[in-house]
């Protein structure tokens, strides 16, 4: 069964956290190569998740939150540096 855009955003996010089994990745690069708003999210998240990692900012950390505003200028510069 084709998986709906729902189904790629939460196994997108998965994937981050977890490898997913074959058939799975099968089939969300499937609907990935098929759906241009997915591809669109699939960049975003790609794209927060390489600042995230410039920034030091881990999510195994125990966060209070929300970001500190040393943390944000600090997301905000590398987003900066990207463009």
């Amino acid at each position: 069964m084709p998986l709906t855009c729902r189904d790629s955003v939460r196994l997108l996010s998965e994937g981050r956290d977890r490898r997913l089994p074959w058939r799975t990745r099968i089939a969300l690069r499937l609907h990935m190569l098929a759906c241009k708003m997915c591809q669109i999210y699939g960049a975003q998240f790609d794209a927060v998740g390489r600042v995230c990692r410039e920034a030091g900012v881990r999510a195994e950390e125990n966060c209070p939150g929300e970001l500190s505003e040393k943390r944000k200028r600090e997301m905000r510069d590398a987003l900066k540096k990207r463009d």
